[in-house]
Formats: structure tokens, C-alpha cells, sequence
């Protein structure tokens, strides 16, 4: 996939798994929430023997590897650029298989601020090998690494055999 500037417009397309969670805080409380959450491009990398490549970070465990996408950014884009330097390789991005979209809310019907933050989840490619020996915040797994569980051990499971 070359770009997605957009992860609405997969809202009703049959090939994506579309998640959907809603958020509501008082209004008090909206900016600041707003400004703790954000949107990211996450990529599923499989090895030839079904492993997938898990980052380690100090606030969810392994992962798959995702990278913040800037308010006005390009999902695609930013999964190629910052993913792929971080990895010291070339992504090919597959089309996306799930978006966990978030919509932030305020809990009074006469204020109508709305944020929405989207992780979109793409399957991925590598150009290049990857080492991991040298790396204690790279690995592969060949099933959901222990301690994770919810939408991120989900979105694990989609690239595990």
C-alpha cells in the first residue's frame, strides 16, 4: 500500500477487521486526554517459519512494532519511513487487515468536541534481514508472548499461524 492518509475510508470495506471503541470524558478533562492519545501504524512481519517480530517497550511489552502517526500524517507512509529506519530495513506494505479506531467524546450533549485516533495494523514485508541477536528490544515469537493479552495480543494472533 502506497499511502493512507485516511483510515476512515476503510470503515466499511469487507477486507478489514474494523474495531470500533468510544471514549467519553468530561469536558474538563477533554484536551488533556486528547493530548495522551494517538494514532499509530503498526506492522505484522512474518518470518518463513510463521514466527512474527515483536518490539519490546516499557508500556505494553512485546508488541508488534508501531510508530506514532503525526496529526495530518500518512499511515502508510509512516509505517515505511519511521518502522522501517527503526528496523534498519525496507518495508512492502500489504493492505491493512484490522483499524482500532478510538473516538473520543465529550459526556455533555451540548459540546461537541471529538477527537478520533486510529491503529491501523498492516501486514508487512522486509526487504532486508533484520537482526535480532544483537538486540533486546527485537525478538521473534511463534505464538502470543506471555503477559499480553487484549487488542495488541489480537492484533498479534493475526499474523500467527
Amino acid at each position: 500500500m502506497d499511502s493512507l492518509s485516511d483510515p476512515g475510508r476503510l470503515f466499511e470495506d469487507d477486507r478489514v477487521d474494523w474495531r470500533d471503541r468510544g471514549h467519553a470524558v468530561d469536558a474538563e478533562a477533554f484536551d488533556a486526554v486528547r493530548e495522551r492519545v494517538d494514532s499509530h501504524a503498526v506492522v505484522g512481519v512474518t518470518d518463513a517459519t510463521g514466527r512474527v517480530l515483536c518490539r519490546h517497550d516499557e508500556s505494553h511489552g512485546w508488541t508488534l512494532p508501531a510508530a506514532t502517526v503525526p496529526d495530518d500524517g500518512d499511515w502508510a507512509a509512516t509505517a515505511r519511513r519511521d518502522l522501517g529506519a527503526s528496523l534498519d530495513a525496507t518495508l512492502a506494505l500489504s493492505f491493512p487487515k484490522r483499524v482500532r479506531h478510538v473516538a473520543i467524546t465529550v459526556d455533555d450533549s451540548t459540546d461537541a468536541r471529538r477527537a478520533d485516533a486510529y491503529d491501523v495494523v498492516f501486514p508487512a514485508r522486509l526487504t532486508d534481514d533484520v537482526q535480532v541477536d544483537d538486540d533486546d528490544a527485537l525478538a521473534w515469537f511463534d505464538a502470543v508472548p506471555p503477559d499480553q493479552d487484549g487488542a495488541l495480543a489480537d492484533d498479534l494472533r493475526l499474523f500467527l499461524n
